[in-house]
């Protein structure tokens, strides 16, 4: 037996066989391209600081360590703006870039090529000896085709927010890889205004830590708030926790099945744990009502009330395990370990309602007859 965990392969979400899945995994084996991609959104008051921001996160995210966890490369502004803070100032005196693009046309009219050709290199040549033409913004959004990819394409005026796309060379839809990277570029990060990691997969890790704080909490508080139903209803102690023996041992004997089949948590089969709780109790809220019924009214065919609510309770408990069960079936892993765990505790309740509880019942009616 194992201990009981959660998932690790986060692609128990997806149906197999996959071959979307598998052909990624071939293209990073052979390729060694980055599968996974994880966004930064940076805000800023001006063009200016953003760009100044951008190349702040950029260089945070461009460290050694990590590159070590897994960050292959980070695209954004700071690719194709220069940060302006770091820059050389101008060595180049005017009348010398002057001088050089004229000695460079004088060359091209005595060369055997039309001159005209090289209009683009010639403005490109007094861009590159000119230090002080940087490109900026407004540069960039001549060119829809990349500035779409990190500025927003209906902002007007100074632009105050851009994205980073981050690109890391492991599988996201491993937990423990994932976990470490994003929680690696999140303290990167931190301390810097306006920068906010998010992605589907963070998305995923962020519902992840919400589920496995509360799932305790909400497990108890689902238990208390059955058990506070039933004791209002039953109003004995006693039969109360008379009640709870199916539930307590359907959800015990799912535990030990996933711990024999090295089966975890995850987001899906979660789900299983509540529902047991609320279909667990079923029968024992039969036959417990039976037995009220019986004490009331002082029946002493207590074996034949209770054998024709047992072929009842059996067949009932049957059926849900039947149709909850045929998820078992499905192409995702996730959805068809709530299948199999629900009806697997659906019938551990079945068990502990006929071997466990009705042998207490009548042992107690034995001894109330004495």
């Amino acid at each position: 037996p194992t201990p009981i965990f959660f998932e690790s392969d986060l692609r128990s979400m997806h149906p197999k066989p996959n071959p979307a899945l598998e052909v990624q995994d071939e293209i990073l084996l052979h390729f060694g391209t980055a599968p996974g991609v994880l966004l930064v959104e940076v805000t800023a008051d001006n063009d200016t600081d953003l760009v100044y921001r951008i190349h702040e996160i950029t260089t945070y995210l461009s460290t050694s360590q990590l590159k070590a966890v897994g960050v292959k490369e980070v695209l954004g502004l700071g690719s194709l703006l220069p940060d302006e803070r770091t820059l050389e100032p101008k060595t180049i005196p005017e009348t010398d870039v002057d001088q050089v693009v004229a000695d460079f046309k004088q060359a091209v009219r005595n060369s055997p090529f039309a001159p005209e050709t090289f209009d683009g290199y010639i403005s490109y040549l007094q861009t590159l000896l000119n230090p002080s033409n940087s490109p900026t913004i407004a540069d960039l959004n001549q060119y829809p085709e990349l500035a779409d990819r990190f500025l927003p394409t209906n902002q007007t005026g100074d632009l105050s927010q851009s994205l980073l796309v981050v690109l890391v060379d492991r599988i996201l839809e491993k937990r423990d890889e994932r976990d470490l990277i994003i929680t690696s570029i999140q303290d990167a990060i931190d301390e810097v205004p306006g920068a906010t990691l998010t992605g589907v997969s963070v998305l995923g890790y962020e519902s992840e830590l919400l589920v496995r704080r509360d799932l305790l909490v909400l497990v108890l508080f689902a238990a208390v708030a059955v058990g506070i139903f039933l004791l209002f209803m039953f109003r004995r102690i006693d039969d109360l926790f008379l009640l709870l023996i199916p539930v307590g041992f359907g959800l015990t004997f799912v535990l030990m099945t996933m711990s024999l089949t090295n089966t975890g948590f995850n987001l899906i089969n979660l789900l299983a744990i509540p529902l047991l709780i609320g279909i667990g109790v079923d029968d024992g809220i039969f036959l417990m009502s039976i037995d009220r019924v019986r004490r009331n009214q002082k029946s002493n065919k207590s074996a034949e009330t209770y054998a024709a609510s047992c072929h009842a309770i059996t067949m009932t408990t049957l059926t849900t395990s039947l149709a909850i069960g045929a998820l078992a079936f499905t192409s995702v892993p996730a959805i068809a370990a709530l299948g199999w765990m629900t009806a697997i505790g659906v019938f551990g309740c079945l068990i502990a309602t006929i071997g466990l509880l009705l042998p207490i019942l009548l042992l107690r009616e034995s001894r109330s007859q004495t």
